[in-house]
């Protein structure tokens, strides 16, 4: 639904047979993120970009489906950095190919890129933010690359998180940039 800046909802067609838990605006198109096998009709696994317009499902597709073991996964919360598209959730397999939580994507192509830093154990992946060269994921994680974590910092190029002095002591449910390099973060921690 479109909420205008009066407070009246306005129409936006979305018909989908699960359920959205994030979006990211892009120029006049909205992806969608969560738990859906088809959008308006078209087959479109987690993962779908509609026009605000006309509410079509545009050929935007990476064209993957998203694995937690032999269940299917839940991508959970997506960013837009420069030309990649960030997300994470709860999946270890992106089509074939091994993600552990986190995957990123080229904005135009919709290819699947080789960035994996990867989260292990049990995860309960919340939110992503890209900003400033730097990603910065939360939720409830057993291992963000080889540390337990609640989030991470992990810069855009590079597999190995950098934030490891100032963890909160419970999970990390969302994230907003400073616009300085630096990070808001909220959920249920008492300290950090």
């Amino acid at each position: 639904a479109h909420i205008n800046a009066e407070g009246t909802p306005e129409s936006l067609e979305v018909d989908i047979n699960g359920g959205i838990l994030d979006m990211a605006l892009h120029g006049d198109s909205l992806f969608l993120v969560g738990n859906f096998s088809e959008v308006n009709g078209v087959e479109r696994h987690n993962i779908a970009l509609i026009n605000l317009n006309t509410s079509a499902v545009l050929d935007w597709n990476p064209g993957v489906d998203v694995a937690f073991g032999s269940l299917p996964g839940t991508i959970y919360s997506i960013d837009i950095y420069d030309n990649t598209i960030y997300v994470t959730g709860q999946f270890r397999l992106i089509g074939a190919e091994a993600r552990q939580g986190l995957a990123a994507f080229d904005l135009s192509s919709g290819n699947l890129l080789d960035w994996k830093p990867g989260i292990g154990g049990n995860t309960l992946p919340r939110t992503i933010k890209a900003n400033n060269d730097l990603v910065c994921v939360g939720g409830s994680y057993s291992v963000v690359g080889k540390v337990a974590e609640y989030g991470a910092v992990i810069p855009l190029d590079s597999e190995n998180p950098i934030w490891d002095q100032a963890m909160p002591d419970g999970p990390i449910y969302a994230v907003v940039s400073d616009g300085e390099g630096g990070y808001y973060i909220g959920g249920e921690f008492d300290r950090v």
